[in-house]
């Protein structure tokens, strides 16, 4: 950025990271030097505009303001025993086809209540047995021999294609280039999925 950049609002949360050089903030909290390793959080509406001092890099992510509240509502609203006690019979067994009615009676809940009580929780029951899976697949991917199809086994048992494209949307590659990264010997990524407890 070498331009000055006028007062602007967006309608969701910024947040800005100064990677290079630094500027001046100005809004309505008045004038702020920026420099290289500053964070700044805008609210939703919130003017702000900026002029460099020279050259500056920044990485400005936005996210939705409804999203983030509602992520932090889920993360500190206290979990109810029903919604963890699933959580944990579902990752214990994370092969099995599971259907909502097993659950639900495992914790005497009517399969509308348990899956108000989970989503409120981690989101869908069936939904979030996917991530455990993938990363099921990832780790056999990395330390076993078997084939494609067999490490997506535990992904989805009706197809092949569904296992592969569950894998490609969680971990961002297809298993099979996944799997090369192994045997090139590159770095491949490994990934701990934070579950609210």
């Amino acid at each position: 950025m070498h331009r000055p950049i006028g007062p602007l609002s967006y309608d969701c949360v910024k947040l800005i990271v100064i990677r290079t050089g630094s500027a001046i903030l100005y809004s309505e909290f008045g004038e702020r030097p920026v420099k290289p390793g500053d964070v700044v959080l805008l609210g939703a509406n919130a003017l702000c505009g900026s002029e460099p001092e020279g050259h500056v890099t920044v990485t400005t992510i936005y996210a939705d303001a409804d999203f983030l509240l509602d992520q932090l509502y889920r993360r500190f609203t206290p979990l109810r025993a029903e919604a963890r006690q699933v959580r944990d019979a579902l990752q214990r067994d994370i092969a099995r086809s599971w259907g909502l009615p097993e659950p639900a009676g495992m914790v005497h809940l009517s399969t509308k209540q348990l899956s108000r009580v989970f989503v409120n929780a981690y989101g869908k029951p069936l939904t979030y047995l996917t991530m455990p899976r993938v990363e099921e697949m990832a780790r056999l991917l990395r330390e076993t021999d078997l084939t494609i199809e067999q490490a997506g086994r535990p992904v989805s048992r009706r197809s092949r294609n569904r296992a592969s494209s569950a894998f490609r949307e969680c971990v961002g590659i297809t298993p099979s280039r996944y799997r090369a990264m192994r045997s090139v010997g590159g770095m491949v990524p490994t990934f701990e999925t934070p579950v609210p407890t």
